[in-house]
């Protein structure tokens, strides 16, 4: 498929994403960002725009490797203080005190303009093009939804989301 690189990643959708960035003139992190994307759509429980990205980048021009930590930030109203006079000692994975600012898309953002050859719009074409026309459901991926029915079926709108009442 390719001859002078590489992409890597649990859907094959993705990878292919990936792949035609390179086939493109795109850089690694081009196809990174397309594969990313991708993924937000064809894995969506695994990864999402609405999360953190972390990347180590080596540029070959000077030889350096470059970190990234685009990981989200708690609201601004909260606080561990606050928390602990709430009496929580926790925070469990179903609170709403589980959730950050998202930081990937800006992550993937910052990306591109510092090592990117190609503009978001072009990087996410892959995963608009999947969203929007749809995409052949993994099997592995329609187990875990299968998995997840009970849960969806336990939230009060979650039964919502479920076609025909199942996953």
């Amino acid at each position: 498929m390719a001859t002078n690189g590489m992409v890597a990643t649990s859907q094959p959708l993705a990878a292919m994403a990936g792949l035609r960035m390179l086939m493109n003139g795109g850089s690694a992190v081009d196809a990174a960002v397309a594969a990313a994307a991708t993924l937000n759509v064809v894995e969506p429980q695994a990864t999402g725009a609405g999360g953190d990205l972390f990347a180590l980048v080596y540029n070959a021009s000077d030889k350096k490797v470059y970190s990234l930590n685009a990981s989200g930030h708690s609201p601004a109203a909260a606080s561990a203080e606050e928390l602990r006079n709430k009496g929580m000692r926790s925070i469990p994975d179903n609170s709403p005190y589980s959730v950050t600012v998202p930081g990937a898309v800006s992550g993937w953002q910052a990306l591109l303009d510092r090592f990117g050859k190609m503009s978001m719009s072009e990087v996410l074409k892959p995963a608009i093009a999947y969203a929007t026309g749809g995409y052949p459901v993994s099997e592995v991926i329609s187990m875990q939804w299968q998995g997840a029915a009970a849960k969806l079926e336990a939230s009060p709108s979650g039964s919502e989301l479920l076609l025909d009442g199942r996953a």
